[in-house]
């Protein structure tokens, strides 16, 4: 099959992943002389329990709190109003001593017709940044101490490089929370987003999100002025794995250590996608991965989170490099030499090209890239497999220890 079949094809993914993406949207213009300041005053704030006992003493007492929710891209005609009111009850039932009050930033994410103003809308995070950093920089140092965040997609490269620039002004925040995260996973905003936060920042992944998939090849077209249709350009290029590939999105998987930084998986790594003709496939993975973006999905995940304090799915998160679909593997690993193995799963490097991939027991390929980045991946992978173990290790040393304090007392 040449290029510009597959070209044609993957064009239409990317399309029809932008038609089906259902983010978020705040209802207006990006302008720094939008309402938004107003918006979240006490007067005018959505409040998450909205009844007559406000004026209660009990309700006088508790701590006023602030959310603010930052969509992500294609969202500036949907009305976010009905979550906002799920988000703050839940909120305050996370935290009965807090009364919650919150609003949504606006900013230009309109998706206009051409997949490639994915990329425009990824500039205009910065200028976005901008506004919701002002905002918090007018409230009283007791008020920005009781901000939640709450960002998904784009919306959280909006709060990430917004707390970067407060992070300079000894600003802090409740807690930041990011759905989705459609940002590059070497941003040192996101460590600056963590610093900032008072409780971990919450990291809310899904291990098959299609749509970060293809905003890695959407952005990286887009920094390179390249239209998706312009199929010419793409055979210039060549497909190159160097020319193409975009910084990874967090989202997908971060293969850094960080402090003050939790992941949470919303799903489990499984895989009943089956290949079949070109054009089923197509539909297959429109329908099976795009959806796992979706902003109710991760509302979802969150409020469980809140209720159970643990994690909706227990299982491998597998930081990513380039956009990856898992897969089994059928090459017989003839050009694959392995570098390292651990519990089944194996890290391979190809004899040619020495680019790297990741393979869990079921010989799935979980991941690829770059020999640099797929070590790091793959220590990230050991290390969630060994905290069970440590965990049983603990767990069989306990009856142990009550079984030699008993022996203690009879003595």
């Amino acid at each position: 099959m040449n290029l510009r079949i597959l070209s044609r094809r993957f064009a239409l993914f990317l399309i029809l992943c932008g038609v089906s993406m259902s983010l978020s949207a705040a209802g207006q213009p990006f302008s720094a002389k939008n309402t938004l300041p107003d918006d979240l005053s006490p007067k005018n704030a959505s409040s998450g329990n909205p009844s007559p006992k406000r004026h209660s003493a009990e309700t006088q007492s508790k701590t006023l709190s602030y959310c603010i929710l930052v969509p992500g891209w294609q969202t500036q005609d949907r009305d976010y109003s009905e979550e906002l009111q799920e988000i703050l009850h839940s909120l305050e039932r996370h935290m009965p001593d807090r009364e919650f009050q919150g609003g949504i930033l606006p900013w230009e994410s309109r998706f206009t017709g051409e997949i490639t103003t994915y990329g425009i809308a990824a500039g205009n995070t910065e200028r976005a940044s901008k506004t919701l950093s002002n905002l918090i920089l007018t409230l009283p140092s007791d008020a920005q101490k009781n901000i939640i965040l709450i960002g998904h997609s784009l919306g959280c490269r909006v709060i990430a490089k917004s707390m970067e620039k407060l992070k300079e002004k000894n600003v802090r925040v409740l807690q930041i929370v990011f759905f989705a995260a459609a940002i590059p996973d070497e941003d040192p905003a996101v460590d600056a987003a963590a610093s900032v936060s008072q409780m971990p920042l919450l990291n809310f992944v899904h291990p098959q999100d299609g749509a970060l998939m293809a905003a890695v090849t959407a952005e990286s077209l887009a920094e390179k002025e390249i239209d998706l249709m312009d199929l010419d350009r793409w055979k210039e290029l060549n497909n190159s794995f160097k020319e193409m590939h975009y910084t990874p999105m967090l989202g997908l998987g971060s293969a850094e250590e960080r402090e003050n930084f939790q992941n949470v998986l919303i799903a489990e790594n499984e895989w009943d996608f089956q290949f079949r003709d070109s054009f089923s496939t197509l539909r297959d993975l429109i329908r099976t991965y795009i959806p796992n973006h979706d902003f109710q999905n991760f509302r979802q995940a969150w409020q469980f989170y809140l209720q159970e304090g643990s994690s909706p799915a227990e299982d491998v998160l597998i930081p990513q490099d380039a956009p990856n679909l898992k897969m089994k593997v059928t090459d017989g690993k003839f050009f694959w030499a392995a570098l390292e193995t651990h519990a089944g799963w194996e890290l391979q490097e190809n004899r040619i090209t020495h680019h790297c991939r990741i393979l869990d027991p079921e010989d799935c390929r979980a991941a690829w890239g770059k020999k640099e980045r797929l070590t790091k991946c793959f220590a990230q992978v050991k290390k969630q497999l060994e905290e069970p173990d440590k965990k049983e290790e603990t767990d069989d040393a306990e009856p142990i220890n009550e079984a030699i304090h008993s022996e203690s007392e009879s003595e």
